[in-house]
């Protein structure tokens, strides 16, 4: 009885500390939940409004990425993830899609592209260079580089 009940207490204890959000770097996920209570999810990288794992770890920063001469730095989006008492940060990279629009003010943990035409809508995305710091069109009014992953959207203002 003993051995059962110190063997069902490491299997628990297993469960308690066995996700590590490391293992999310260079997926991409989606988010739900609240910003109080984050969950998160493994998904295809084309799955609308999903986010690029950058960096993750109990210690890690969500450094921004400085402004070069061609490029505006992107900025990561941060999280907190809660699991069975321990904590994780994530820094994530919008997902975002070639030829869609988006809004500048976003309220909730989903980054969904708007119709072009919605006074809302902020950017719209020209093209995706999986480089950092390329050099976008003419045609584009800026950039949006990211050194993790190695990508810059380009971007001007929708019609």
């Amino acid at each position: 009885m003993v051995v059962l009940l110190a063997a069902a207490g490491l299997v628990i204890n297993h469960l308690r500390t066995s996700h590590d959000a490391t293992k999310d770097v260079g997926k991409c996920v989606t988010l739900s939940g609240s910003k109080d209570d984050v969950k998160t999810k493994r998904v295809d990288c084309s799955t609308a409004g999903s986010y690029y794992v950058a960096k993750a770890g109990a210690a890690e920063t969500c450094t921004d990425v400085t402004d070069t001469d061609k490029n505006y730095g992107g900025t990561y989006d941060e999280i907190t993830v809660q699991r069975s008492g321990s904590s994780a940060k994530m820094c994530l990279v919008p997902q975002l899609v070639e030829g869609s629009c988006y809004a500048e003010d976003l309220n909730d943990l989903t980054y969904q592209s708007i119709d072009c035409s919605d006074p809302d809508a902020y950017i719209r995305v020209d093209q995706i260079i999986e480089e950092y710091d390329a050099t976008c069109p003419d045609t584009s009014t800026g950039g949006l580089t990211y050194d993790t992953p190695a990508r810059t959207y380009c971007i001007s203002q929708p019609e």
